[in-house]
């Protein structure tokens, strides 16, 4: 059985997993209602909030229950972000694989550079 420690990290990290699922679902569905009402729309700023407000602004063709979809889903997405630091990923065993990489780069590093030993016992 894994340590404690190891045990919670993999809890935070399904967690965070779980976030992350939910808020690209979030997000392919407001991609969804805007194709769906006719909106061309840039896919790298949507997400700001200022860009948003004005697609909604600026398309009055779109009815008012897509709009009200797509405020929530907006929404929901804004909450899901899984930026907070409480839920940061960890991996453990990347972690132990870059530290021995680290590890064996240093010492062919260390390896390669020419030395002279001297000896300080006479």
């Amino acid at each position: 059985m894994a340590s404690t420690e190891i045990r919670e990290r993999r809890r935070t990290l399904r967690y965070r997993n779980l976030l992350v699922r939910q808020a690209v679902q979030m997000k392919n569905k407001v991609a969804v209602l805007l194709m769906e009402a006719g909106v061309s729309y840039s896919k790298q700023k949507l997400p700001k909030v200022g860009y948003f407000r004005e697609l909604l602004a600026t398309n009055q063709d779109i009815d008012e229950g897509v709009r009200s979809l797509l405020r929530l889903c907006h929404e929901t997405v804004a909450c899901l972000h899984p930026d907070d630091r409480a839920v940061r990923p960890h991996y453990p065993i990347a972690d132990l694989k870059i530290g021995f990489f680290r590890t064996q780069l240093a010492n062919r590093f260390f390896n390669s550079l020419p030395f002279v030993r001297v000896n300080l016992r006479n």
